[in-house]
């Protein structure tokens, strides 16, 4: 059945008239029948000019509908002035006066609860808005290396392919090396041959386009595709990729979202090892659990950054045959029956990619 139309205290409707889906047929006494229908139109322009008589209609853009001399009833309420083109009205002609009737008028968005649904590139450009001011634009982390966790020497070769040397940069080819220099705080590499790179984990991507800049003689790869100094690349959200860099110096790098390169982001020290503890970390100091005959002792010890997957630990001076518990968190050793566990200073945690 049809739901009767409401009205406020000043006689505009509340809501439109809605027909039961699973209607099939009129009732014998239509005058039962309360839904009230009406046309829609784009704007004062394109109102009716021969309209009968009841003839209802909706104007979804109302400017200029104070000059219409045919148009009766216009409350005070409705604005006078200002942009009103949101504002939609409801009309009924009589014949018997010649003229259109104000039945009520709403906001299309009623106290702008439904905004208009971005679309995935408006979105990415709202994101990428946020992240210029937010200090997290550049997608590399220890972009001016100068993060060193592991103590790495420069120019030293390795002794395995994908070795990281400076915090989040790993040099590919085996028996390759980097060297650098620094001048004012900004740190310039040298890349071998095979190249140096960086794995972005994917969950810090989103899907659009990329801008790589530099400074420096080096070459890039992003995503096995070569790209010049302001180039853009392609990246799909939530895939890890590799930025390569070869054959030259390398200062300054900067992988940010959008098509135009920006002024080197630079966030602060403590930041940026923050950043780079999500993947390694140094444990310092000295955790030891030490047990008599028929006693337990556990100890745990928490990272000071959550790290991406539960790490891989590497101890030193320590025992890795007692870890009782290993997650993204923390470390805890159990010993028990006069047995005895540590962790050393400089045992590892590692969540590389």
């Amino acid at each position: 059945m049809a739901n009767i139309v409401t009205r406020s205290s000043k006689g505009s409707e509340l809501s439109f008239a809605e027909v039961d889906s699973n209607f099939t047929g009129l009732a014998s006494d239509t005058s039962t029948l309360f839904a009230r229908v009406y046309t829609p139109v784009a704007n004062i322009g394109a109102i009716p000019a021969s309209p009968g008589n009841g003839d209802r209609i909706e104007i979804s853009d109302s400017t200029g509908i104070r000059g219409l001399l045919n148009v009766q009833g216009i409350p005070s309420d409705f604005p006078s002035s200002g942009d009103i083109s949101g504002l939609q009205v409801r009309l009924q002609y009589s014949s018997s006066l010649s003229a259109w009737q104000w039945v009520s008028y709403a906001a299309k968005a009623p106290d702008g609860r439904y905004g208009a649904i971005e679309s995935v590139a408006a979105a990415q450009a709202t994101a990428n808005s946020a992240l210029a001011g937010s200090g997290m634009r550049n997608a590399l982390i220890n972009a001016n290396p100068i993060i060193n966790q592991r103590g790495y020497v420069s120019g030293t070769a390795t002794t395995t392919a994908n070795q990281y040397t400076l915090d989040r940069w790993r040099v590919v080819t085996s028996g390759q090396s980097i060297s650098w220099s620094d001048n004012g705080n900004v740190r310039t590499v040298v890349a071998p041959a095979g190249g140096v790179e960086q794995v972005i984990e994917g969950a810090s991507l989103f899907t659009g386009s990329y801008t790589l800049s530099w400074s420096g003689t080096a070459t890039a790869v992003v995503a096995g595709a070569a790209v010049a100094k302001g180039g853009t690349v392609s990246l799909a959200g939530g895939v890890n990729t590799a930025v390569r860099f070869s054959n030259g110096t390398l200062s300054l790098p900067q992988l940010e979202p959008g098509g135009a390169a920006t002024a080197f982001e630079q966030r602060p020290c403590g930041q940026e090892l923050a950043l780079c503890q999500r993947y390694f970390e140094v444990l310092n100091g000295r955790h030891v659990t030490s047990a008599k005959s028929g006693i337990s002792d556990y100890v745990r010890w928490p990272f000071k950054v959550v790290k991406r997957v539960a790490p891989t630990m590497t101890f030193a001076g320590g025992s890795a045959g007692y870890i009782d518990t290993l997650d993204v968190d923390g470390v805890g050793l159990l010993s028990s029956d006069s047995s005895f566990g540590a962790i050393g200073t400089n045992t590892i945690a590692s969540a590389e990619l």
